[in-house]
């Protein structure tokens, strides 16, 4: 299949995720990180400077606020994702763990919110974190409103990755899987993408049947009891749910919104 990446902007994106990783970088790391002459690595750094994507301290060049313009932009300009930041608050107060919402962009899930209850554990968990959709509650959740096609492409630009032991690696697996969460209304993940934690979540639709997102709720092995897994939080998150898509279907957008 052909490229349709434009080289420049593709290099210009790379050099920002490379400020971001490493907390900032010279002239020189870039050069030698991405096997070009410093006056390139210059021109890229002074033109994204420009538009305020990286600003230059002493002799280090790091990732520009002009970011937080565009995220704020970005997670706010659907009316629903303000909504899911209040449900995912209540969520992680009514069940004491840590609560998130998820959507998905291009394949990958993303963390739109993330709550922790007065139980909760500070996971890796961050907004805007992008994640493999196979190995977590709410990526199979939201996988099995998804048409079978669309998850198929999906498969075969990731593939399903290896994270730990218990993580879904066959394709006819995570089918079968998938048909078991629309059967039951959520889905389980038990240690698929970090040892030792267990969630639980269910997916969001809207009045068209357009996929939103997912809420899910997860927690250390020790709190999560297969009571709890099949039988509590489900039906916290089913309730939830459902007053969220009403919500939705039937409220004004938020001032803070538009």
């Amino acid at each position: 299949m052909a490229d349709n990446k434009l080289k420049s902007v593709d290099t210009a994106f790379r050099i920002i995720e490379h400020l971001k990783s490493e907390d900032g970088a010279t002239i020189s790391e870039i050069v030698s990180s991405f096997d070009i002459s410093k006056s390139t690595a210059y021109r890229y750094l002074t033109t994204l400077k420009s538009h305020g994507y990286v600003v230059n301290e002493d002799r280090d060049y790091h990732v520009g606020l002009r970011f937080v313009e565009m995220s704020h932009y970005a997670k706010h300009r659907k009316p629903a994702y303000e909504i899911a930041q209040q449900t995912t608050s209540t969520l992680a107060t009514e069940t004491a763990d840590r609560a998130s919402f998820i959507t998905n962009e291009n394949g990958l899930g993303v963390v739109l919110a993330s709550e922790v209850g007065e139980h909760g554990i500070f996971a890796d968990t961050h907004i805007g974190q992008r994640f493999y959709l196979h190995a977590s509650a709410v990526g199979k959740a939201l996988l099995a409103l998804l048409p079978a096609s669309e998850v198929e492409e999906i498969i075969d630009q990731y593939g399903l990755p290896v994270l730990t032991e218990s993580t879904i690696t066959n394709r006819d697996a995570l089918f079968a899987e998938l048909d078991e969460i629309r059967e039951r209304g959520f889905a389980i993940n038990n240690s698929e993408r970090i040892d030792g934690i267990r969630a639980v979540a269910v997916g969001i639709t809207d009045a068209d049947d357009q996929v939103i997102g997912a809420f899910g709720v997860s927690g250390p092995t020790r709190r999560m009891s297969d009571e709890r897994i099949q039988n509590e939080l489900p039906q916290t998150l089913l309730s939830l749910a459902e007053e969220f898509e009403l919500r939705i279907r039937y409220s004004e957008p938020f001032d803070s919104v538009t």
